[in-house]
This record gives C-alpha cells, structure tokens and sequence, in this order.
C-alpha cells in the first residue's frame, strides 16, 4: 500500500472524554488521504479502550503509549517518528478541526512551493459552546524568520508542515513546558518560508478558569526560555525584543510578580523605539513603581478589563 499524503498526530494525556471528539473531526475531513497516529501519553483513564474502539471502524488510525507520561512536545515527536505522511498535521486531543482544514492546507502547500509549512486561524470556544475569539486578525501573508520572531505565527493545532522540514530542525523542543509552536517557527523559518492564510479551520476549546491559570503559569516560564535560547536573534531587532520583554511583562503582572514585571518592562522601554509604546511603558512603571503591589493590582485589574481575552492568544 502507498503511504498516506498526511500524517496527523494526535497526542493525549487522559482525555478519554475528549479524543474520540477530535478523532472524529479528522476523519471527517474532506480531504482523505491520511493516517491518524494518536500517541497516549501515559494516560491512565481508559484513552486505550476509546481508540481501539476507533481502530476496528477505520484501519488508518494507529495507536502508540508511552510508558509514562513525558509531555506535549515527546508525544509529537514520538508521532513525527513513527509517520509514513509526505505532510505532518497535529491536533490536540480537546481541540477539533473543521471538515475543510486538511483540503485547504494541502492544497496551499502544493501551490506554493517556495513554503514549506501553512498556517490557518482557529476559534476559542468556552464550555458552554460559545465562541469567545475568532483568531483571523492576520493578513494573509508570507512568513518569514522575522515574522515568526514577532510571534505572528499560530498555534500547532493550525499548521500542516513538510515532515522533511520539521526532521531537518529536529521536531519539538522537548525542554519547554510551552511556547513549542513559537519555538518551531522560529527555526523551521530558518530553513524556509511559511504561509498564513486568514481563514478558521479548527476549533480550540477552553474549558476551566484554572485551565487558563495553569497555562498561564507555563506560557511565562515558557517564554523567558525562548528568550533566552533565541537571545542573539531576538536582540537583532528591537521591535521583537521589545514586544517579547513587554508580553513577559504582562504575564509578571497577572501572576502578581511585580519586581519581574518592572524588570522586563523596563528592558522593553529600553529597546523600544515607537514614541507612543515608550509613554505607556513609562506609565505602567511609575504606577508600579509609585503604588508597589496595588499599582501592579491596579494595571493587571486594568488590563484583564480592556482584554478579557487576549491573554488566551500567548
């Protein structure tokens, strides 16, 4: 049998509840040239019995378990391993794709040869099934290393890649408890150019108040080591430095970290050039500096009310 075009990887960790919801969403793409591998990352609920359940419906998909639990990042790449696709797609076990994701990417890549990974834009949904941001804000656009360095790449669940590509850079950075995707396009656009086009193609779904907290906590230490593993580039450019010191900044500020937050607030005020960027870092730090905790109190209470949402986006 030839091998399938797509590779799609599924990796999870005891969402029983939740893969057969993502499984099903990929096997009703329009597109069906693929196999699905879904790698059980230590799960200790009954994640196996559901799968093998999938498995007798539909030979494509293959099941893999790691002896115990080892991440996010070790499962994609235990996936990447053991894929026969030409493309590799990934989707998070409590996350969905719409019927059309796999057919548009495809057929970006194949008309674009000079890219070597597509990205769409996704849709957060709360528990009650409610839309809550739609991730199309973008331009369609050519993403190049600089571009990927702003942070105007998407997540993982958006992307279908070369797997010749992500082998070459050598898959996921196992190291990092978040920021995986950043990281990826950051060095996957070393070797060549994406593509991002402004469509929605996958749904993401955010549960529980501590799931955001949660992920909130590894989106920062996350990011700090992003910084530091990618210093040199970063530094290159002062509008990503900036950019990147200012979000750590902000993450400081709504874990109640006000001396780190001064900290990174400042390197962004150094290295920035826009005028109007500088004045409000230069208020956000007198406020802190002025009134300590209950400045920080107040700029973090500020912020959640002018972007109820936007934290869900890092």
């Amino acid at each position: 049998m030839k091998n399938p075009t797509v590779s799609v990887i599924i990796p999870t960790y005891n969402r029983a509840h939740l893969v057969g919801r993502a499984i099903e969403s990929v096997l009703n793409q329009t597109y069906k040239d693929f196999e699905i591998i879904v790698v059980d990352d230590g799960s200790t609920d009954n994640t196996e019995d559901i799968i093998r359940q999938f498995q007798e419906k539909d030979k494509r998909i293959k099941y893999i378990k790691h002896d115990k639990n080892k991440g996010g990042s070790a499962a994609r790449n235990t996936g990447i391993k053991n894929s026969s696709g030409y493309f590799l797609s990934f989707l998070d076990s409590d996350d969905q794709w719409l019927p059309n994701k796999l057919e548009f990417e495809v057929k970006i890549l194949n008309n674009n040869k000079n890219c070597i990974i597509c990205s769409t834009g996704h849709t957060f949904i709360n528990e009650k099934n409610m839309k809550i941001i739609s991730k199309t804000s973008f331009k369609k656009q050519l993403v190049s290393q600089k571009t990927a360095l702003r942070g105007e790449c998407l997540t993982t669940n958006d992307f279908t890649v070369i797997k010749k590509a992500i082998v070459n850079i050598g898959g996921f950075d196992e190291k990092l408890p978040a920021r995986q995707d950043w990281d990826l396009w950051i060095r996957i656009t070393a070797i060549g150019r994406g593509i991002q086009i402004p469509i929605n193609t996958v749904n993401k779904y955010i549960m529980r108040k501590d799931q955001i907290s949660a992920g909130l906590q590894d989106k920062l230490i996350g990011t700090i080591i992003l910084l530091e593993k990618h210093k040199q580039l970063f530094s290159s450019d002062s509008l990503t430095l900036s950019r990147i010191c200012s979000t750590i900044g902000i993450m400081c500020l709504l874990k109640n970290n006000s001396s780190e937050a001064i900290n990174y607030f400042q390197k962004s005020y150094k290295c920035s050039k826009n005028k109007i960027k500088r004045l409000k870092l230069f208020i956000i730090l007198n406020i802190i500096k002025v009134f300590g905790y209950i400045g920080c109190e107040i700029f973090a209470s500020y912020y959640r009310f002018k972007n109820p949402n936007s934290y869900l986006l890092w």
